[in-house]
């Protein structure tokens, strides 16, 4: 239970009080009551000593009348109860009862409030109230004849105790009553300001910031309730503050949810519980074409025509769902939204029940979003995905799949399918004399009249580049021919004219009977590419039909072998830098040491003559080139940076349009000093690359780089187009050097070369010298350098760099 302070305050007051007065009581009456007990115990004995002298001589005598009347007087005495006189024996010879009682009771002379007096006889002649009280001397004789017992009457004295007792009471009950009235009005006094004080608390926490304390205390009940009113103004200006930030914190929120509500492409309407319009955004009215203030109040099924596609016309936007049940509508799908003009949209929507802090339903939010233009590009996207962008035909990967249930069919039920692979002739001179917009423009028509010529029921997809693939459906080897040489016959007979110019175009087809004992479409492929490429080797417009014992096919299988072989190398390092010295053919010492770097396969077992044609085909030769520049350029660094190595790059590479920039971030990342570098471009290379091969070499010759032409005079132009290419040096062909000693004409190409070179300034280095011999009729030619096995051997690297190192 609680008690107020007051009620405190009176207890602690009231108690020690109560205590106290209890204790003063007790101790009051019990001195009271001891007092009057001894004042009756007193008077007994006074009356006893006081009558047993005056009882001697009736003792004595044996006088009992005299006796009597002495019994009888002092009976009459207030508190009397009873006087007895007893001779020596114990023989009662007078006694008086009060209220002249006729029989007397032992019990009245044994009880409670007796007391004796012994009557003393004595042989002298005294007084009777001389003997009483007289100090007699231990000589005097004296004999004891009788007592004298008197009993006193307790009853008075109860009475007066009982009257002390309730007397003192209730003088404590009054002094209580005062202490407490005293105690009230002093607990009142002091716990009016306190509870003045909590109660004023309580207000405050209430809520009532604005209350103040008004006690003006003084004391520590004054700096309570200055303590309490700034307490009180603290939380006032608090509150003050967090609501005015609370104010401007939901101002900003509704700003932003208005500004983001007006600026998102999404439309969004919310509505009051009976589904009336209440808000639109810009978004929504502008694709339902309604004005808020026209759509405001009216049903959202009257402004938000929106239905499932294949609906039925009446349908209607399925709010009460919303509105009564407090379900969540969300379409999985999309729904048609027409506006108010007819206009129709795709969308995608859905809408949320709003609630109030009681869970009641408000209304609802509906929110859609315009998906027309997407759903447009996904169908795009779609049909980009498994067609061609450039010429509309399908694409590999469709193709492919197609492919796959050709084959799953043969293999399962049989049936007769063709494949053919078709591969442009001409494409590439289109592509580099008029551009790229050229090429794809042939693209495009080729596609178109391949189309005209090929049944509804066959498929035909561009593969990549130039290259076309075709399935015909029911439909054998011979009537496949037949098709395939119309394609021929169709394309043959077009020129593709671009602006002032006219090409002729042919095409190159492939053609494989599907069966069941192709394992897979990868094999499928393989054999109508390798078809493909024997068609093309023959010459432009031919056509070479699969057969698993076909020499040529044979001998491309080798190659397909090669293509494994050189992506593995390329994944594992699987090829390894060697070099050859380049010396000066007189013998004079070289102020730079040159040397070619060469590539091997299989640790020097296999050299490039042997794959290049395969690396070619597949077009892994850009690959090849960055992984030799990039170990070359790793490896240089150790090497004395007076040494110059020359480094070999292919057609390919040139063409490639990363490849220059490859070359330059690899030379900065190893710190290259581009002096020190010779790119090697063969003849061949440069001159069906001519513009590519002017932009490397002036780009990397303002740089610093050199430039070598290899393999010089194996080419039907290259004076024609040497005075084009800013070399700084010749590589006569090693074919006619190899012979020089017994072949007077290729002595006079390497003289003539030679002089050409001097010329132009250029300096000239016979490849393949593989004797002194060969070496002096060089070097009486007057060719600069000399290199070949009569020169320097072939070695590793990573030997001259361990050479370099020690």
């Amino acid at each position: 239970m609680k008690h107020s302070i007051t009620n405190k305050m009176l207890m602690i007051s009231l108690l020690p009080a109560a205590a106290t007065l209890f204790v003063l009581l007790l101790h009051s009456s019990w001195q009271q009551y001891e007092s009057l007990g001894s004042a009756l115990k007193e008077r007994g004995s006074a009356i006893a000593r006081q009558l047993a002298p005056a009882c001697e001589y009736g003792v004595f005598s044996g006088n009992k009348m005299i006796l009597q009347t002495l019994v009888s007087k002092t009976s009459q005495e207030n508190d009397v109860a009873g006087v007895f006189v007893l001779d020596a024996g114990g023989e009662i010879l007078a006694y008086a009862p009060r209220n002249n009682q006729s029989v007397i009771r032992l019990s009245d002379i044994s009880s409670r409030h007796v007391y004796r007096a012994d009557i003393i006889g004595s042989q002298m002649k005294i007084e009777a109230d001389e003997l009483y009280g007289m100090d007699l001397n231990p000589g005097t004789q004296l004999n004891k004849i009788g007592t004298v017992i008197v009993r006193m009457d307790d009853g008075r004295t109860q009475k007066e105790q009982n009257y002390v007792l309730i007397k003192n009471l209730l003088i404590s009950i009054a002094g209580l009553i005062v202490v407490a009235l005293f105690a009230r009005r002093m607990a009142a006094a002091l716990s009016g300001p306190i509870t003045r004080l909590t109660q004023s608390v309580a207000r405050i926490e209430s809520g009532e910031l604005g209350h103040r304390v008004q006690g003006d205390f003084d004391g520590e009940l004054g700096i309570l309730e200055n303590g309490i009113n700034q307490m009180a103004l603290s939380l006032q200006l608090s509150r003050e503050k967090d609501r005015e930030r609370a104010d401007n914190e939901l101002y900003v929120e509704k700003v932003r949810a208005q500004v983001t509500l007006e600026s998102i492409a999404d439309g969004v309407i919310t509505t009051d519980k009976q589904g009336n319009v209440v808000y639109m955004n810009p978004a929504a009215q502008h694709m339902l074409e309604f004005k808020l203030n026209g759509a405001g109040s009216r049903h959202i099924t009257e402004v938000f025509k929106a239905k499932m596609p294949g609906g039925k016309e009446n349908q209607v936007y399925p709010i009460d769902e919303c509105l009564v049940d407090g379900n969540v509508i969300h379409s999985s799908d999309h729904r048609l939204l027409t506006s108010q003009s007819g206009r129709c949209y795709v969308i995608q929507d859905n809408a949320s029940p709003l609630r109030d802090r009681n869970g009641d339903i408000l209304g609802a939010v509906v929110v859609f979003r315009d998906i027309t233009a997407m759903r447009h590009m996904m169908r795009r996207m779609e049909y980009l995905a498994h067609h061609d962008s450039l010429t509309g035909l399908v694409n590999r990967r469709e193709f492919e799949v197609r492919l796959q249930q050709v084959l799953d069919t043969a293999r399962s039920i049989g049936g007769k399918y063709v494949i053919c692979f078709l591969d442009l002739d001409q494409f590439k001179l289109v592509n580099d004399s008029s551009g790229h917009e050229a090429g794809d423009e042939l693209l495009r028509q080729v596609a178109y009249r391949l189309n005209m010529v090929v049944r509804s029921s066959d498929v035909l997809a561009r593969l990549g580049g130039d290259e076309f693939g075709l399935v015909l459906e029911g439909c054998d080897i011979d009537k496949a021919q037949e098709i395939t040489r119309n394609i021929q016959t169709s394309i043959a007979d077009y020129q593709f004219k671009w602006h002032e110019k006219v090409y002729d175009v042919g095409v190159s087809i492939g053609v494989v009977a599907v069966n069941a004992d192709f394992e897979n479409i990868a094999e499928l492929i393989r054999a109508a590419d390798s078809a493909c490429y024997l068609a093309k080797e023959r010459g432009p417009n031919n056509i070479h039909v699969y057969s698993e014992d076909d020499v040529e096919l044979a001998r491309r299988h080798g190659q397909t072998e090669w293509l494994h072989k050189l992506k593995s190398a390329l994944e594992n390092d699987g090829f390894e830098l060697h070099c050859q010295r380049i010396e000066r053919s007189d013998g004079a010492n070289n102020n730079n040491e040159m040397y070619e770097i060469l590539l091997r396969l299989e640790s020097d077992v296999i050299t490039p003559e042997v794959f290049i044609s395969a690396a070619e085909r597949y077009h892994l030769m850009p690959d090849i080139d960055r992984w030799v520049f990039e170990q070359a350029f790793a490896s240089i660094c150790d090497i004395d940076e007076s040494t110059v190595f020359s480094i070999n790059i292919s057609g390919q590479s040139l063409c490639d349009d990363g490849f220059l920039d490859y070359i330059q971030q690899a030379a900065v990342r190893h710190n290259i000093d581009w002096s020190r570098i010779c790119i090697e471009i063969t003849e061949t290379a440069a001159i069906e690359n001519l513009s590519r091969a002017q932009e490397f070499i002036d780009k990397l010759g303002a740089l610093g780089c050199l430039f070598s032409l290899d393999d010089f005079g194996s080419g039907l132009s290259s004076f024609a187009y040497l005075r084009n290419l800013n070399v700084s040096y010749l590589k006569i062909d090693g074919s006619f050097v190899r012979d020089l000693l017994s072949d007077p004409i290729d002595a006079a190409m390497v003289g003539g070369i030679n002089e050409i070179g001097h010329v132009m300034n250029l300096e000239t280095v016979a490849e393949s010298v593989e004797n002194n011999e060969v070496r002096d009729l060089v070097s009486s030619i007057g060719v600069d350098y000399v290199q070949g096995y009569g020169v320097s051997p072939v070695v590793a690297l990573r030997t001259l760099i361990t050479k370099a190192t020690d």
